[in-house]
C-alpha cells in the first residue's frame, strides 16, 4: 500500500492559517478586556496630545521637572472641570426645589410679560399669552400641561444623569493624562515606530505620526478651542444681565460652534429675553456685543484651524464633523486624524504616480 505524502507547502499555508486565527483571537481577547477603559484612554491621549506643549513650556518654568508639571496641569484641569459642574448643580438644585416648595404652599410668584412682547413677529402673542397664563395662577397651569411637564422633567433629569457620567469619564481621563505627561517622550517613540512598521518606511512613519499630533492639536485650537473662547464670553457678558440658567446656555453655545451650528441660534432668544426684561440702552449695548461673540468663530476659525500643519484647512474640518456625527464627540479628533491620515497618503500615491509616468 502505496503511503501518502504531506505537501510541505500546504503545510506551511495551514500553519499560517492556524497562526493567524490565534493572533486574531488573541488581539479580540485584549480588545475585549480593555474595552471599558478604551474611551477614557483614548481621551486621556488626545488630551495628553494636545496640552503637551503647554506641559513643556511649564516643565522649563519648574526647572525640567516633569511630575511637578504634569500634576499641576491635572489638579488645574480637574478643578476647571468639577468645580464649575459642583457649583452650577448646586445653584440649580437649590432654584428648583426652591421654587418647587414655593408651589407647593401657593407662594410662588411669577413676573408677568411686559406688553411689548406681544409686538414680537410670529410668536409674540402665543409666548405672552402662555406667560401671562402661568403668572397669574402658576399651579393650574402646570395642572393643564402636566404630560408636557412631566415629558420636560424627565428630559431635565436624562440630560443630567449625561452630564454626571460625561463629567466623571472626563475626570478619569484627565486623571490618565496626568499619568501620560511625564511619559510623552518614551510614548512618541513607541508610536513612531508602530508608524514606521505599518509604512515600511522611517521617514513616512514620522511623517504619519506628525500629521497625526498636528491634526489633534489643531482641532484642539480652531473648533473646541474657538467654542470654549465663545462660550465662555458669551457667560461673562451675560452674566450682569441677570439671564436664568446661564451656565446652560452657555454650554449650548459651544456645543453648536462644534457643531459649526451658527451660535445665534441660542444667543437670539437670550437677547429677546434681555429686552423683554430690560429697557433703554443697556439692551442694546447687550445685543450688540453678543451678536459679534456669536459671529466672532468666522474670524477665530480660520486663524487658529489648520495653523501649522501640511493638511488642508477644508479637509481637516470635514474629517471633524464627519468623526463627531459618526463617532460621537471623541471622533472630532480621531475623524480628523483618519481623514488626515488619508489624504495625505492618497497625495503621496498620486505623487509617486505623475513621477512614475515623467520617468517613462
Amino acid at each position: 500500500m502505496a503511503s501518502q505524502k504531506t505537501n510541505p507547502s500546504s503545510m506551511s499555508v495551514y500553519d499560517m492559517a492556524i497562526r493567524l486565527l490565534l493572533l486574531l483571537a488573541l488581539l479580540w481577547g485584549v480588545l475585549y478586556i480593555v474595552q471599558p477603559f478604551l474611551v477614557p484612554v483614548l481621551w486621556a491621549a488626545i488630551l495628553a496630545i494636545a496640552i503637551y506643549p503647554l506641559h513643556q513650556r511649564l516643565q522649563a518654568l519648574l526647572g525640567g521637572r516633569q511630575r511637578l508639571a504634569s500634576t499641576l496641569i491635572t489638579l488645574l484641569a480637574l478643578t476647571g472641570l468639577l468645580v464649575p459642574v459642583a457649583l452650577g448643580s448646586l445653584s440649580t438644585f437649590e432654584s428648583v426645589s426652591g421654587q418647587l416648595a414655593q408651589l407647593e404652599q401657593g407662594t410662588l410668584e411669577i413676573a408677568p410679560p411686559r406688553e411689548k412682547l406681544r409686538d414680537w413677529p410670529l410668536v409674540g402673542e402665543r409666548i405672552y399669552s402662555a406667560w401671562e397664563a402661568l403668572a397669574a395662577d402658576p399651579r393650574a397651569y402646570l395642572k393643564a400641561h402636566e404630560e408636557t411637564v412631566r415629558k420636560t422633567v424627565h428630559t431635565a433629569i436624562a440630560a443630567a444623569e449625561g452630564l454626571l457620567e460625561g463629567t466623571l469619564l472626563f475626570a478619569v481621563s484627565l486623571i490618565i493624562m496626568g499619568v501620560f505627561l511625564p511619559a510623552a517622550g518614551r510614548w512618541s517613540l513607541i508610536f513612531e515606530r508602530l508608524a514606521a512598521r505599518l509604512s515600511g518606511n522611517a521617514e513616512m512613519g514620522r511623517e504619519l505620526l506628525q500629521i497625526s499630533i498636528d491634526s489633534i492639536r489643531s482641532v484642539a485650537n480652531g473648533v473646541v478651542g474657538v467654542a470654549i473662547i465663545q462660550g465662555v464670553a458669551f457667560g461673562l457678558v451675560s452674566w450682569p444681565m441677570g439671564v436664568p440658567y446661564l451656565a446652560l446656555w452657555a454650554g449650548l453655545v459651544m456645543l453648536l460652534t462644534i457643531l459649526q451650528l451658527p451660535a445665534l441660534i441660542v444667543i437670539g432668544p437670550v437677547i429677546a429675553y434681555v429686552f423683554a426684561q430690560t429697557d433703554g440702552i443697556q439692551a442694546t449695548v447687550y445685543a450688540i456685543i453678543a451678536v459679534l461673540i456669536g459671529m466672532s468663530d468666522v474670524v477665530l476659525k480660520p486663524m487658529l484651524l489648520g495653523k501649522g500643519v501640511v493638511i488642508p484647512m477644508p479637509v481637516i474640518l470635514i474629517g471633524a464633523l464627519g468623526g463627531m456625527f459618526s463617532m460621537g464627540l471623541i471622533g472630532l479628533f480621531t475623524g480628523t486624524v483618519i481623514v488626515s491620515l488619508g489624504y495625505l497618503l492618497l497625495r503621496r500615491w498620486l505623487d509617486s504616480q505623475a513621477e512614475a509616468v515623467r520617468e517613462v
